[in-house]
């Protein structure tokens, strides 16, 4: 078997101006920090602290339009901003991939986020959810969700372009 790579959903115009929203709202801290009478150490620090995290929205946001999973028949990698991983074949439960709907089984949707961006249409990072386990998520359409469970006490749900050809890769 010969490497199958599978596009994930780009995120929707909407999560992709609410990314833009917050960019701005950190613009605008910049700015006050600017302008903002502080010691000269104080006003260097916070405003690169605010730099950093502005980049790090640019990157996630510009990188999400370009995620993928990659299955072959020793890893599946998945290539996604910040939190992208290779997890080994032998780790996955190959019997329980499949396409999940989250209207269907709501004790898979995200109940707390641990680490992670939580955007209107896009959720990123490390969730908890309803059903207690944890999840590794890239949901950016919740009606392309595939479903990845592993033997690592965690499972992966991603928004594929192809999700009834990712589940077949498994």
């Amino acid at each position: 078997m010969h490497n199958q790579v599978f596009q994930l959903v780009s995120p929707s115009n909407m999560a992709l101006l609410s990314l833009l929203a917050v960019l701005l709202g950190l613009m605008a801290i910049l700015w006050l920090l600017l302008h903002k009478p502080l010691p000269r150490i104080a006003k260097m620090i916070s405003m690169s602290l605010v730099s950093v995290v502005a980049l790090v929205f640019l990157w996630v946001g510009g990188r999400s339009l370009d995620a993928d999973i990659e299955v072959n028949l020793s890893a599946v990698s998945v290539n996604i901003p910040l939190y992208g991983r290779d997890i080994a074949r032998t780790d996955i439960l190959p019997a329980g991939v499949r396409q999940l709907n989250l209207a269907d089984e709501p004790e898979f949707a995200m109940k707390i986020r641990r680490n992670g961006f939580g955007l209107p249409q896009f959720q990123l990072g490390w969730f908890a959810l309803e059903n207690g386990r944890q999840a590794l998520v890239f949901i950016t359409d919740p009606n392309n969700l595939v479903l990845i469970p592993t033997k690592n006490n965690y499972m992966v749900i991603v928004s594929s372009d192809d999700p009834q050809g990712l589940v077949s890769a498994f």
